[in-house]
């Protein structure tokens, strides 16, 4: 949980590509368009054309560690927002492996975004 609110804190202060391109193991993959971006400069690539000003944060609220220790995944709730205001919000899951030097890095990250609002008659 604390990574991935590291992460997210991350994305607020320098952008989702930066945060991204910290977080994503060599053979990562991130679900957001299709085809599945894999990699490090398949990841900035995709996040290079979001609007410079809006800002993706995300709050985990489930996680769950394998016992083995080097597998695990967070499951929560994000937010797009553009200096215009409140763009999209939706759920995330992302799956973590720990990397050799101890650290964790996501392996697989996606989302879906919340349905829009029904107009109220």
């Amino acid at each position: 949980m604390r990574t991935d609110a590291d992460f997210s804190k991350m994305s607020e202060r320098d952008g989702a590509a930066a945060a991204f391109a910290a977080y994503i193991a060599p053979e990562g993959i991130v679900l957001a368009e299709y085809p599945a971006r894999r990699g490090l400069d398949a990841v900035r690539a995709q996040f290079s054309s979001a609007p410079a000003a809006s800002r993706l944060t995300w709050k985990p609220a489930v996680a769950e560690v394998a016992a083995s220790g080097d597998l695990g995944y967070t499951v929560g709730t994000y937010e797009l927002r553009s200096p215009g205001g409140l763009l999209r919000t939706g759920r995330y899951m992302t799956v973590w492996k720990k990397q050799p030097d101890g650290s964790w890095k996501f392996v697989a990250d996606g989302g879906t975004p919340d349905p829009a609002p029904t107009p109220t008659p």
